[in-house]
């Protein structure tokens, strides 16, 4: 499993699909080196205004103490940088480190290494989402298109769910 492309794919879709900005997924002949920012020019001239590059330095499991079959978790490091495509300017960086998991060391390794895929993929799933967090629900993307004005007139439809007798009013 290739953690970097998971989280880079599941921040991709689900931005996409929850979010009005245009996005583009690069291609990594696409992706800069470091220091290679002002090549986004390019991407400028082809109306992306912003790109967010993501990478994973490290996947380990860590040791608690040393000894025989130890107990260890899966340490996860990802770095994201927001950067402004037509000058390359670093407009936000995040760096995260998450533990995850405990077990012992042969626990890991048990039926083919389940647990360990299982807890990165989970891993990975909560980080894209951490990122995409971070990343959307502030002021750091230009400006969306306005919504939709609200529906009006008589034959708009409200649906209700009904909850029972509780009357207390429900919570999202």
């Amino acid at each position: 499993m290739k953690v970097q492309e998971v989280i880079r794919d599941h921040v991709y879709e689900t931005a996409r699909d929850q979010t009005r900005h245009s996005l583009v997924l690069l291609h990594p002949t696409e992706q800069l080196g470091h220091g290679e920012e002002s090549r986004y020019s390019a991407l400028a001239e082809r109306g992306v205004t912003t790109v967010l590059e993501m990478h994973v330095p490290q996947v380990a499991l860590v040791a608690q103490h040393i000894g025989h079959n130890p107990p260890m978790s899966l340490v996860v490091n990802a770095d994201a940088k927001l950067i402004r495509a037509k000058d390359g300017e670093v407009v936000y960086t995040l760096s995260l480190e998450r533990k995850w998991g405990y077990r012992e060391f042969l626990a890991w390794g048990a039926n083919s290494a389940q647990d360990f895929r299982d807890e990165l993929t989970s891993m990975s799933m909560y980080l894209a989402n951490e990122i995409l967090g971070k990343v959307f629900s502030s002021d750091l993307l230009p400006p969306r298109e306005p919504p939709p004005p609200a529906p009006t007139g008589e034959n708009d439809a409200v649906q209700t769910e009904d909850r029972g007798t509780d009357q207390s009013t429900p919570r999202e």
